[in-house]
C-alpha cells in the first residue's frame, strides 16, 4: 500500500498578518472586559512564552497570556501555610517540643537573613535581586522528602527523557512523597507565572548539622567521613512584572 503524502500548508504573508491582527484584537478586547470587572490595570503579559512583551510581538497562531499580579506576601503566606498543613505529626512523644517538632521547624530567609512569618509582608521586594527560601531545620527533614529522580528535558530533541522515578519514599507514611517537594509543586502551579519557584536540597550556612557519610563497603568497615547535612528548601524569586511592588 502506497504511503500517503501531504503538501505542507503555509500561510501567505497577508494571511499571517490577518491571523496576527485577529489574535491581538481578541486579546485586547478580553483585557478591556476583564479590567471593567476589576482585573489588574497593569498585568503581566506573556507573549509566546516571553514575558513583558507587547501584544504586537505575537506570532501567527501564537499565544498571549495575561496574568494578574500578586503581592509577594501572598505567595509566601500560601507556601508557609501549606508547609504546616502537609507536615507529618507523630504520635505520643515525651521529648521536649514533640509531637509537632518537624511542623514547628519551618523558617523563612530573605537573602540569607531569617525573618518571621509576621514580618515578611512588610518587606519591599526587588524582583531583580531578592530570593526567599523556606527551610526546615529538623536534622531528619531530608529523609521526609525521600529520593526522587525527575525526568529531564532534552533541548536538542525537544522531548522528555529518563522518566522520573522514586528510589525511596519519604520516611513518614503521612507524607510518602515528601512535604517540600509537594508544596513546591502546588505553589508553582498556582503562582509559577508570577515568581520562579523551585525545590532543592542544600547546606545551611548557619546552624546546619554534621553527619556521617559512609563509604562504599558499609558500616562493617567503619569507613565514613563527617559532612554537612543537606536540608529541603523551597526557593522563591519574584519575576519582573509579576509582583505588585
Amino acid at each position: 500500500m502506497a504511503k500517503k503524502s501531504f503538501e505542507t500548508f503555509r500561510l501567505e504573508p497577508w494571511m499571517q498578518d490577518h491571523v496576527q491582527a485577529i489574535t491581538i484584537s481578541v486579546a485586547k478586547h478580553a483585557l478591556r472586559e476583564e479590567q471593567a470587572r476589576g482585573f489588574d490595570k497593569h498585568p503581566l503579559t506573556i507573549v509566546d512564552r516571553r514575558p513583558n512583551l507587547p501584544f504586537e510581538a505575537v506570532r501567527p497562531f501564537g499565544r498571549i497570556e495575561i496574568i494578574e499580579r500578586v503581592e509577594m506576601g501572598e505567595i509566601i503566606e500560601f507556601i508557609f501555610r501549606k508547609l504546616h498543613e502537609k507536615s507529618p505529626v507523630g504520635d505520643i512523644d515525651s521529648r521536649p517540643g514533640h509531637p509537632g517538632f518537624y511542623r514547628n521547624s519551618h523558617f523563612i530567609t530573605v537573602n540569607g537573613n531569617m525573618v518571621t512569618a509576621q514580618n515578611v509582608k512588610n518587606i519591599n521586594y526587588n524582583p531583580e535581586r531578592d530570593t526567599v527560601r523556606f527551610v526546615n531545620a529538623a536534622v531528619y527533614a531530608r529523609k521526609i522528602e525521600g529520593i526522587y529522580t525527575p525526568s529531564r528535558f532534552n533541548k536538542s530533541t525537544r522531548k522528555r527523557e529518563n522518566k522520573g522515578k522514586w528510589h525511596t519514599l519519604g520516611w513518614s507514611p503521612q507524607a510518602p512523597k515528601g512535604v517540600y517537594r509537594v508544596v513546591a509543586r502546588m505553589a508553582k502551579s498556582k503562582y509559577g507565572k508570577n515568581a520562579a519557584i523551585r525545590y532543592a536540597v542544600m547546606r545551611l550556612s548557619v546552624g546546619g548539622a554534621r553527619v556521617r557519610r559512609w563509604y562504599k563497603g558499609g558500616k562493617k568497615l567503619k569507613r565514613f567521613e563527617m559532612t554537612d547535612q543537606v536540608y529541603p528548601v523551597i526557593e522563591l524569586s519574584p519575576r519582573k512584572g509579576g509582583i505588585i511592588i
